[in-house]
């Protein structure tokens, strides 16, 4: 392997006539970190750093291919680390200690062949990895593969580790310096506006599933989410935004905790892991969506005298009486049945007016609406008796 990257190209561009060949290279390289594999955390760990020291002898150009790679070979090791009880863990520092004292001897002579790796690894294996120390390494890693540049992967990257830190490891600290890194990637490095709505609606994903994060860090996180949904740059991709960022305040019940072991898988503060449920938030977020929508209209309505542009808001509204449905059914406050039916008729009554503008594929949505809340009148549910007072 090392022969291997050491005759890679060092620049940060590669020629076209080299791309496809360098990339297939690479994809094998990836493929083999993740045959490199140890039972124990501390010694998967110490290979993944010498692996890590390889790699980066092939240039920028190379890192994009493998370090995403190196990445989730450490957090498949971390979520073995984060998963095991205490007398598991111990029973991983004296097996470490075993074959640390039966390899001595090969140790040595490696070392006469190559000292400074073999320095390197020896002093990572005799150190005991957390799950903090392995986050903390996997977020050095993350942040020079945004310096190659490749800051979308870097993103999704930060994200994953952003998720297990907060959902297998239980630190509450460094799952939100993940999500900064992210913000901050996103606000200075992600300058492509399809690629902004793409990352903020990773990160309301991303987000959404996490449970460990006290009041005051969520509010910070989603207030920033919803700050960057104002932003972006077509009104289209902000009202999706808004309503996706609603989900925000309202999540799922948290998944269950069994199995977490002390000290390692449990909330830094009681209640973190209960799940956010702020109807305020909710609304709030909605009838930004909205108002949006809206001002979209009287755009369309401004620039455009005929064709279907002055149509083009239509979508946005069923998507909303989509969001609407998604909240009552789940009992939010103040998702009223006489809210919902308001919605519904402000929505027939605009597709009806722009009935020749209407698009093909708007009008299967709002037609598959319209039957899920037939089926829902039907349905032997617990939410049969709101959806039957809803006329469509």
């Amino acid at each position: 392997m090392s022969t291997a990257i050491k005759a890679s190209l060092h620049a940060g561009t590669v020629p076209l006539s080299l791309r496809q060949d360098l990339e297939e290279e690479q994809v094998m390289v990836a493929r083999m970190l993740h045959q490199l594999t140890s039972p124990n955390p501390s010694l998967q760990f110490a290979i993944l750093r010498a692996v890590k020291a390889h790699l980066e002898l092939g240039g920028p150009s190379r890192l994009r291919y493998t370090f995403p790679a190196l990445v989730f070979c450490g957090l498949k090791a971390l979520r073995g680390l984060a998963a095991a009880s205490p007398q598991q863990q111990q029973q991983l520092l004296d097996n470490s200690s075993s074959i640390k004292a039966d390899g001595a001897a090969a140790d040595q002579k490696t070392a006469a062949a190559a000292p400074a790796s073999a320095a390197t690894a020896s002093s990572d294996a005799d150190t005991a990895v957390t799950a903090e120390s392995a986050l903390q390494w996997l977020l050095e890693v993350v942040l020079q593969l945004a310096d190659v540049p490749a800051p979308m992967q870097a993103l999704r990257l930060l994200l994953a580790c952003a998720h297990v830190s907060s959902e297998e490891a239980w630190l509450e600290m460094l799952a939100y310096e993940f999500f900064e890194q992210a913000f901050t990637l996103y606000e200075e490095s992600v300058a492509d506006s399809r690629d902004k709505v793409t990352a903020l609606h990773a990160i309301v994903g991303t987000l959404h599933r996490c449970y460990v994060f006290s009041m005051d860090n969520r509010d910070a996180l989603t207030q920033s989410v919803t700050s960057y949904a104002a932003k972006l740059l077509k009104r289209a991709d902000q009202c999706r935004a808004a309503c996706a960022a609603s989900h925000l305040a309202w999540q799922e019940s948290a998944p269950t905790t069994e199995g977490k072991s002390e000290g390692q898988g449990e909330p830094s503060t009681s209640g973190n892991a209960a799940a956010v449920r702020d109807f305020q938030k909710v609304m709030a977020g909605l009838k930004r969506a909205l108002k949006v929508v809206a001002a979209t209209k009287q755009q369309r309505a401004a620039v455009t005298r005929q064709g279907k542009a002055a149509g083009q808001h239509l979508l946005l509204y069923v998507e909303i009486a989509n969001h609407y449905l998604y909240y009552f059914s789940k009992g939010v406050e103040s998702m009223s049945t006489g809210v919902m039916q308001q919605l519904l008729e402000l929505v027939a009554s605009e597709l009806a007016q722009h009935q020749a503008d209407l698009d093909p594929d708007t009008k299967t949505y709002w037609e598959a609406t319209k039957k899920h809340i037939q089926f829902q009148k039907s349905a032997e549910t617990g939410a049969e008796s709101k959806f039957a007072a809803l006329n469509i």
